[in-house]
């Protein structure tokens, strides 16, 4: 089978993986080498705690094509597949998760982004079943971001996705630390498609996350990626800052047709009613000018590139370069190149 000229790149992040990081590799190196020419492995290390650092180190000696990237720290998983994104250098960029993601499904997801728009997401077929609040917070919580704030992610969409290089160049302009990849095309404009695939489960531990961690989640994709938050909080202080008005007026209005009114509830009433008015205006005001600054500190682009042509090429293999080794000599030579007239 004739291998397909283009560089791919395949990012996945450990974390205390030591038991699965070799079978991984293993199994991702077999399928790149079957059917690319040019292809890189990169491993970013999340903090482990475990006996995974030294794994990876032996793995290092034994398959070729791989880069590891030690963190610091444990990092949130976003931040740490950004950490891997921002040093690739493939045509094609594949995202897995080690444990679930079957590497058997690379060909077929890189065939159809180069067949289509460049982009295309994983949707689990598999699902685990989440508690009853798991489960009505979910649909709330997708309800609302697709009818409200207008962010579309799939359901039971998966980390395992593949993107192109001008996706990648489009994602890597947004410096966000609650990026959440599996709303690359509200961050890009490149709308992808999906492909549905069975996970697996290497270490036999159910990834199941808490109610805990998807309100975090939740709380994290509303705050990064919307003012409607702040938009409903003016809506409130703007409500009750006209209540009060109201208030004022009933009071003057009680003041002024009533004989028997008791006496401090006047003044009383103007002055509690004048404080909240102003307290409610002053927070409506003040949201909105937090809503502009949230806005402008993100970073955001005006714009993105959808398409770009340069004559530079990155590559691995020694047939494709474009300086011969007569030229090579030359330049690297003591003596003064000869020039023919």
């Amino acid at each position: 089978m004739e291998k397909l000229n283009c560089f791919v790149s395949v990012v996945t992040v450990l974390q205390n993986d030591n038991k699965i990081v070799e079978t991984f590799l293993d199994e991702t190196f077999t399928e790149l080498e079957q059917n690319y020419s040019h292809y890189e492995i990169i491993i970013v290390d999340n903090g482990s705690t475990d006996e995974t650092k030294d794994r990876i180190t032996q793995i290092l000696t034994k398959i070729n094509h791989i880069r590891a990237i030690f963190l610091a720290r444990e990092y949130d998983k976003n931040i740490a597949i950004n950490a891997g994104l921002e040093s690739v250098i493939g045509d094609y960029i594949v995202i897995m998760n080690a444990n679930t993601d079957p590497p058997s499904y690379i060909k077929k997801m890189i065939d159809k982004a180069i067949n289509n728009r460049g982009v295309v997401f994983g949707i689990s077929q598999k699902t685990y079943r989440p508690s009853i609040f798991q489960h009505i917070g979910g649909y709330i919580f997708h309800w609302y971001c697709k009818n409200t704030i207008h962010l579309k992610f799939p359901k039971y969409s998966t980390d395992f996705r593949v993107i192109s290089r001008k996706c990648l160049n489009a994602l890597l302009k947004i410096k966000d630390s609650h990026r959440y990849l599996r709303l690359l095309d509200n961050y890009t404009g490149f709308e992808g498609e999906y492909l549905a695939y069975e996970q697996i489960n290497r270490s036999g531990k159910k990834e199941v996350r808490s109610l805990k961690e998807d309100i975090r989640l939740a709380k994290n994709i509303l705050v990064s990626h919307s003012i409607h938050p702040l938009r409903f909080v003016t809506f409130i202080g703007l409500t009750a800052s006209v209540i009060n008005l109201i208030y004022l007026a009933y009071v003057i209005v009680i003041y002024s047709t009533k004989n028997d009114v008791a006496e401090g509830w006047t003044t009383l009433s103007l002055q509690a009613g004048g404080m909240f008015f102003m307290i409610f205006l002053i927070l409506t005001i003040l949201s909105e000018y937090i809503g502009k600054i949230l806005a402008e500190i993100k970073n955001t682009p005006q714009y993105n590139i959808m398409d770009e042509k340069t004559s530079s090429v990155l590559v691995n293999h020694r047939d494709h370069r474009n300086v011969t080794d007569r030229a090579i000599d030359e330049i690297t030579s003591t003596e003064p190149i000869k020039v023919s007239k």
